[in-house]
């Protein structure tokens, strides 16, 4: 794995729905498709989860682990400062990333907010899947996340984008 150990546990037999794969106690899901950040949110939501939520260096390395194992390339996750510009929130929840995760997770010269137009964030497989911003309407994967609590951000956000999201109705998983 990129020629790093990390200490992570996988599960097949596990409580997870169909497509996902617990890593730590943390159900992950992949779709089978590329969609725009908003989309990929959307589909999240359809199988009722959100976009991943890497909000540890441990929760970090499983996210990572997850995607080197099913061979993404980049995926979204779900931090944005699509709300205030250059406050990173995680759109489940709205909590904002930690300090400490701040010193360390940015790829290089990220963020930048190139152009003004980057407000969401994809980990990127090139750069060691650290964090980089890019604009929302970019053609990504994603990694879904399924566990407890309520999308508190939801409206306001979804809000945002309410024309390029659509509906989507989960059969983007492969089971």
């Amino acid at each position: 794995m990129n020629g790093q150990q990390t200490d992570v546990e996988t599960s097949t037999a596990n409580g997870c729905p169909n497509g996902f794969t617990e890593i730590v106690g943390h159900c992950y899901g992949q779709p089978s498709i590329t969609a725009s950040q908003p989309k990929a949110y959307a589909i999240c939501a359809a199988v009722g989860g959100y976009l991943v939520q890497p909000e540890t260096k441990s929760e970090w390395e499983n996210v990572r682990y997850f995607l080197d194992q099913h061979g993404g390339e980049s995926a979204y996750i779900g931090l944005t400062d699509v709300l205030v510009e250059g406050q990173y929130m995680w759109s489940h929840g709205g909590k904002l990333l930690s300090s400490a995760m701040n010193k360390w997770v940015w790829s290089a010269r990220q963020p930048d907010n190139y152009w003004d137009i980057e407000h969401v964030i994809h980990m990127v497989n090139w750069q060691g899947f650290h964090f980089n911003d890019i604009d929302w309407g970019q053609w990504y994967s994603a990694v879904c996340e399924i566990g407890e609590g309520k999308n508190e951000m939801g409206e306001n956000y979804i809000g945002e984008f309410e024309d390029e999201i659509g509906e989507g109705s989960g059969d983007e998983f492969d089971t």
